[in-house]
């Protein structure tokens, strides 16, 4: 989800990147992914959810990460 620097909601939904492991608890795992960035110039933030596909439920993580783009 992208938000900007003031919170205010931009967009909800984007690409989705299907992770090529199966991650188990408490493991780490840097995936590639393509995103949908923002058009304008300017301070913004970046939310990701996992979802677990043909499963019940997701992972919502309330985190935002800082994303300048100029």
């Amino acid at each position: 989800h992208w938000w900007t620097s003031t919170g205010e909601l931009l967009r909800w939904d984007h690409e989705w990147t299907a992770l090529e492991i199966d991650v188990p608890p408490g493991g780490q795992y840097q995936q590639p992914m393509l995103l949908s960035m923002p058009t304008a110039s300017g301070s913004y933030q970046l939310q990701l959810d996992l979802i677990g596909e043909g499963q019940r439920g997701w992972l919502h993580h309330p985190r935002r990460l800082p994303v300048q783009i100029e």
